[in-house]
């Protein structure tokens, strides 16, 4: 099995990488492609507010090379409103927002809320309604105890997906 490392950071929009990174005078419409000249990854964090449009998406896939990955953090309806709950409909809207840009996509970031209980059966059936092809889910449990404790790390594993620590 061949293992492939992607370096980048969450996000590449940021007004205080002006001057640091960012040499002063590049457009904002320019940042996505200065940084995948350094970079081969990164993290959509506004996913999880709102959906980017289909052209936001088409126009982030043509700015960066070809072996460059997005990590796309899940929408927060899914994992704070219904919390995992009836997944297929969400998971299906999400992904067919993200269709023309999955090959693009490295992973698909599934951040829990604090006060997520432990809830194998919940997270087996959310698992079984993801697509069978495509990015990697990976979980955000942001509760130690669920990790530790046992709970969630062997319907991860049994159901192809990462957890995130």
């Amino acid at each position: 099995m061949t293992a492939f490392i992607h370096i980048g950071t969450s996000g590449w929009h940021y007004d205080h990488w002006k001057g640091r990174y960012y040499p002063e005078d590049l457009s904002t419409s320019d940042q996505l492609a200065h940084y995948a000249d350094e970079f081969d990854s990164v993290e959509i964090n506004n996913s999880f507010y709102q959906m980017p449009s289909e052209n936001t998406l088409r126009t982030w896939k043509e700015t960066v090379p070809e072996g460059f990955r997005f990590s796309v953090k899940a929408s927060r309806y899914i994992t704070h409103m219904k919390k995992l709950k009836d997944p297929e409909e969400p998971v299906a809207n999400f992904y067919e927002r993200m269709e023309g840009f999955l090959d693009r996509v490295g992973a698909v970031l599934f951040q829990l809320p604090p006060n997520f209980g432990c809830n194998p059966e919940r997270l087996t059936a959310f698992l079984e309604a993801l697509p069978d092809e495509g990015p990697v889910p990976v979980f955000e449990f942001r509760d130690p105890e669920l990790v530790h404790g046992g709970g969630v790390r062997p319907v991860a594993r049994a159901q192809g997906g990462v957890l995130h620590l």
